[in-house]
């Protein structure tokens, strides 16, 4: 096998000083954006969370108060069809 010279070369990986400061730096940005990126996205889920536990009774009100309507319609129109049999019976005396 052929050795491999890229592999054998010594790195050279050792960093400035003003390198480095400015490495530390962006690398303490970076962690400082995390953690405000996190934390709105933590409030967010909160936010998101409490809407969703609202949408249950919200749609349990709306359930209730639609069934209520659909009983008055109910009510109302055979009010009117006894009302109107009623009539017809006077028309045809």
């Amino acid at each position: 096998a052929t050795p491999d010279f890229q592999e054998t070369r010594p790195r050279n990986y050792v960093l400035s000083a003003s390198a480095s400061a400015l490495l530390s730096e962006e690398v303490d940005k970076a962690e400082h954006d995390l953690r405000v990126a996190q934390t709105e996205f933590d409030r967010q889920a909160e936010v998101t969370r409490l809407l969703l536990e609202g949408i249950s009774s919200t749609h349990l009100n709306h359930l209730r108060c639609l069934q209520e309507f659909a009983e008055a319609q109910a009510t109302y129109y055979a009010q009117c069809h006894h009302y109107m049999q009623d009539l017809q019976r006077e028309l045809n005396r």
